[in-house]
């Protein structure tokens, strides 16, 4: 293997990069973008409808994290010019043929441009639904192995996989290519065309069944597990992505493959800052649930490995390996070209090392809870067996479950809600308690022998490796956990501190006040108990929230939706109108009917959607592509397909944000004048409306058009208002009122 400079290797490349929202995706963007400012492009895939929404994907879920600060402050003023020069986002989809581009213009200049493939897209819930993971894990891979065959000046496709595609195998795991058709305990017959053909059979069935969503998903899931069960594999996550494996292993024929096999990955330990991590990834989810006071007891043998490894590391590690095998004059052998990335072998933690650290970390900086009190943590109850689990759960919670279920009985289902909540929440557990019961119980570690002579070549080879380390050698546990990763997710988990600012801002309102006294010195764990601040944006696909075990709770709990999220300035930005008026309701009404019980989607418009219409205004809905002009017709994916257009043209030209601003102002008020309507908040409000008739399915739908609103009459005391009402270019502030 040849390896010289990394960053001599990645100067004037050309890097398409698959699922690039993702965490570990972002970080390698990141660190390519910082270190080798002389990298000629990334393309970046996003699953999105048009250009408009994968760039407001790049700009919201990616270069605007707080991961980028570093390359912003190295960049100042210059930052945006060279995101706009560098990346390139480009939508599309590696569950379909050529990645679903439908522009075969694009298709051919990014085939004729590649140089390298990095493939880490995944759908990483362990009990996904068995038709998503094996499309985007599974034909996904097959789809990216395809594209890069065409790729005429490919140097190398790197895909990531996962360490855990070897199941609950102990002992020593060896970095062995995935055979085709081999399962895990024997059982023949596993034919991944056969899977994919069981998917479709099962999904035509429960259609002409006329099943629900949410009984199709369900038994998706449940399909998924009983699948990779059936072969040896603990859950649809590394079943399917063993799968994709074989795919490589069986038709990569001479396209250069590296696979990156990462064990649980952490928050950064260096680069670019240490501790930085999105969302609540795998062990995490306990690690809060003890901090904050939540976790009474805890699941593992402690005497296993906790084989993990810091994000940075992996990306690091992927980089090398990249080069390593990108070089020309390679072989690419079969026998090296699978990497585990993890720390078992060469500088192991244990379970009980993440107990001690979390007991220590929590009792001397206890979590604040949302009365400002700290939360104190004991030692908890060790399970060390899923026999000793089901005990302690029968005892503590499913006896006390059966009492109430037997009270509820008695009293004619007085208690019905209490006892569907506390069941919810049990078996919620118990659930999370068998996806997690592989990992915490693994009695395995991964051989690194391949990741190990990876190293060695990178040091021999003057790579800078002060840049681009991934020796786990070099990290003290103990100060890694307590350091930085804890304070990582305790203090640097943007959607809680996000979430509870808010909730915050809001509650300190006058407006409560009458609550305030009525509950007194109770008044914050009333708001505890009732209200939660969940972080989160109308103009994303769910909301932009990333926590999937939320959503979860959330589609599970919700009965109402109140959509009332609005930009009411008359003459905002088309783009940022668009994105919230008309998207936000697309997105708001789709996650509804999502949701198992919902009862009523009521959404707030304006009864200025009439525009300047004369005479009695009847509340009639508007049909898809309606315009006030009866001859002229609309079209919504138009209107966004011009809104990226614009702003790519402004970009081309380097115009700075106020020209931006104002002449995407202008052009709002352009287009709704074009169709009758007099700016573009009545115009982007009218067509969110369109959405939500079009899109409401069989949920019960409510839309209030309320008039010009001004200040309370009477409740909860006279004359309550906020911002402005028909002055400073608004004629209402969503934020003070609710609605206009």
């Amino acid at each position: 293997m040849e390896l010289g400079s990394v960053l001599h290797f990645l100067e004037d490349k050309t890097i398409l990069v698959t699922g690039a929202t993702g965490f570990l995706a972002k970080i390698f963007v990141e660190k390519i973008l910082r270190c080798q400012s002389n990298v000629k492009k990334l393309y970046l895939l996003l699953r999105a409808t048009d250009i408009e929404s994968a760039t407001h994907r790049l700009h919201h879920e990616i270069v605007g994290k707080e991961l980028f600060r570093l390359l912003k402050e190295k960049l100042g003023t210059k930052f945006n010019s060279f995101v706009s020069d560098k990346l390139s986002v480009v939508p599309g989809d590696i569950s379909k043929q050529d990645l679903d581009l439908k522009d075969s213009i694009l298709m051919d200049h990014i085939c004729n441009q590649t140089d390298i493939i990095v493939n880490i897209a995944a759908t990483t819930n362990f009990d996904e639904r068995y038709d998503v993971a094996l499309g985007i894990n599974t034909f996904g891979v097959k789809h990216v192995l395809n594209f890069a065959k065409k790729c005429t000046k490919l140097k190398v496709l790197l895909h990531v996989s996962t360490a855990y595609v070897c199941g609950e195998r102990g002992g020593v795991v060896v970095e062995d290519p995935q055979e085709m058709g081999v399962s895990l305990n024997g059982v023949a017959g596993l034919d991944i065309d056969m899977e994919m053909k069981l998917v479709q059979q099962k999904l035509n069935q429960l259609r002409e069944q006329g099943a629900s969503e949410h009984h199709i998903k369900l038994a998706m899931k449940e399909l998924g597990i009983q699948r990779a069960n059936m072969y040896g594999w603990p859950n649809t996550y590394v079943f399917t992505k063993a799968m994709g494996e074989m795919l490589i292993q069986t038709s990569k024929e001479n396209t250069p493959v590296v696979i990156v096999r990462p064990t649980i990955i952490t928050s950064t330990y260096r680069e670019p800052f240490p501790g930085w991590v999105e969302g609540v990834r795998t062990i995490d989810s306990l690690i809060v649930a003890y901090g904050k006071g939540k976790l009474s007891c805890f699941l593992a043998d402690l005497k296993a490995v906790f084989d993990v490894i810091p994000a940075d590391m992996v990306v690091n590690a992927m980089i090398v390996a990249m080069v390593g095998h990108g070089n020309e004059g390679d072989s690419n052998s079969d026998d090296n070209f699978i990497y585990h990335v993890g720390s078992s072998v060469s500088n192991p933690v244990r379970y009980q090392n993440l107990h001690d650290y979390s007991f220590k970390y929590f009792t001397a900086k206890p979590w604040i809870n949302k009365e400002g009190k700290p939360i104190r943590v004991g030692k908890v109850t060790m399970l060390s067996s899923m026999a000793s689990f089901h005990r302690y759960m029968f005892i503590r919670y499913l006896l006390p479950l059966k009492g109430l279920e037997l009270v509820n009985e008695a009293s004619c289902k007085y208690f019905q809600e209490t006892y569907h909540q506390l069941h919810r929440k049990i078996h919620g557990v118990m659930r999370l308690a068998e996806l997690y019961k592989p990992y915490v119980f693994f009695n395995g570690v991964f051989d690194n022998m391949n990741t190990e002579k990876l190293l060695r070549a990178a040091r021999e080879g003057r790579a800078e490796m002060d840049l681009f380390f991934f020796d786990p050698k070099i990290i003290d546990w103990e100060e890694y956990f307590m350091k930085i990763h804890f304070p990582g997710i305790s203090n640097s988990r943007g959607e809680d501190i996000e979430g509870s600012t808010q909730h915050k801002k809001v509650f300190e309102k006058k407006l409560f006040k009458m609550q305030k006294d009525k509950w007194g010195e109770k008044f914050s764990s009333f708001l505890a108990d009732k209200v939660v601040a969940v972080a989160g944006d109308v103009s994303l696909h769910n909301f932009g929230i990333k926590d999937q075990i939320l959503i979860e709770e959330m589609l599970d709990a919700i009965d109402i939706i109140v959509h009332t999220a609005g930009t009411t300035t008359l003459d905002e930005r088309f783009d940022v109108a668009m994105d919230t008026n008309t998207m936000g309701a697309y997105n708001a009404i789709n996650f509804a009917k999502m949701c198992h019980r919902i009862e009523v989607f009521l959404h707030v418009s304006t009864a200025y959607v009439c525009g300047e219409a004369k005479g009695l205004i009847p509340e009639e809905s508007f049909r898809m592509g309606q315009t006030l002009k009866s001859s002229l017709e609309l079209d919504i994916s138009l209107e966004k397909q011009l809104i990226e257009e614009k702003l790519s043209e402004l970009q081309e030209q380097n115009a700075n944000q106020e020209t931006i601003t104002s002449i995407m102002k202008e052009f709002g008020a352009t287009r709704a004048n074009l169709y009758g309507w007099p700016n573009t908040y009545t115009f982007t409000k009218a067509m969110g409306e369109m959405l939500v008739m079009s899109m409401k399915g069989n949920i019960p739908l409510i839309i209030t058009r309320p008039t010009a609103v001004i200040g309370t009459h009477s409740e909860p005391f006279p004359g309550w208002i906020e911002g402005t009402s028909r002055h400073g270019n608004k004629l209402n502030d969503h934020s003070a009122v609710g609605s206009f």
